[in-house]
């Protein structure tokens, strides 16, 4: 018996529904008991999806910061505001509607909340410029084992070590507002690995950033293997390593599969992702969470959800 909460991510449907209770309606009639509302959740859809919640359409096992989404707000923004940021507004926006967030989550039963925590600005161009026109222009084999790259890769992780202190030192501060409120509210922060490499924390940062809020049992990590592709594209960490440095703080996991040419949230087995490293660090409780593009059919979906039930089943 499957004890793992398996989840649709509204990301797939949400931009096309103006009603949230058609919305989850649709994601049931799938054959999904559970569901995470992503960041595109306008707050237009908050009603029905309470009305949903409350006639047992489907329940929700996890929210993703920002949601709903903050006023005059359409389109999915989880960066809108940062944690990190150097404006003191900016922090105050984002905790005033992170707590938002954790309160919505709470409202609908969610135990998770996805969070995304900031990043390190340049005033010109950002640091992966370079990078990124190597990587496309030479096309190496193996980024790891280029190593004109890794050179130009090592100037650049330099420059954002040089930058980020400030930014974890503020990251810090509002993290010490947020994760006390979502412990009261009875909430699950879930810190996700992110892709780019200007954002936060740099991945030497995020085992020892959990490990300072391990005292907390609502803080953990929230893996997804896309972005952690990505960072392997990059040369940067192999998804074997992310796994290795923060799986054993594992809270959640969102599923998406992710192509050669670089296109991410397909459905699983349309991609390149070995997923079978991440089981062993699963709990009976985690959730898995499909988070899948709206251009997948309902055909991918239900095959990425039989796959994680035949994983699950046989451990």
């Amino acid at each position: 018996m499957i004890s793992n909460p398996i989840a649709l991510s509204t990301c797939w449907n949400s931009h096309r529904h103006k009603n949230g209770y058609d919305m989850l309606e649709e994601i049931a009639d799938l054959g999904f008991e559970w569901t995470e509302l992503s960041h595109g959740v306008r707050i237009t859809l908050v009603p029905g999806i309470h009305k949903a919640v409350q006639e047992g359409v489907v329940k929700v096992i996890s929210v993703h910061n920002f949601c709903p989404l903050p006023h005059g707000t359409q389109h999915a923004a989880p960066n809108l505001y940062e944690p990190s940021s150097l404006d003191d507004r900016e922090r105050t926006q984002w905790l005033k509607y992170s707590c938002r967030s954790v309160d919505f989550a709470s409202e609908v039963g969610a135990k998770y909340m996805v969070v995304h925590l900031g990043s390190v600005h340049f005033f010109w161009r950002g640091v992966a410029d370079k990078l990124t026109k190597y990587l496309d222009n030479k096309k190496p084999a193996d980024p790891f084992s280029d190593d004109r790259y890794q050179e130009m890769l090592g100037k650049a992780q330099e420059k954002l070590r040089q930058k980020k202190e400030k930014h974890m030192e503020l990251l810090h501060d509002s993290l010490d507002a947020l994760v006390p409120y979502a412990e009261e509210k009875g909430v699950t922060l879930g810190f996700e690995n992110r892709e780019d490499l200007e954002e936060l924390p740099m991945d030497e940062d995020m085992p020892p950033l959990l490990d300072e809020y391990s005292a907390y049992q609502n803080v953990g990590f929230w893996y997804d293997p896309g972005h952690s592709q990505e960072k392997n594209d990059y040369g940067v960490l192999t998804p074997k390593q992310v796994l290795e440095q923060n799986g054993p703080f594992m809270k959640g996991v969102h599923f998406q599969d992710y192509t050669d040419e670089g296109k991410g949230h397909r459905a699983l087995g349309d991609g390149l992702i070995d997923f079978d490293p991440i089981f062993k660090y699963l709990n009976p409780e985690t959730p898995c969470i499909l988070e899948l593009s709206p251009s997948a059919s309902p055909e991918g979906i239900l095959r990425s959800k039989d796959y994680l039930e035949e994983k699950l089943r046989n451990g």
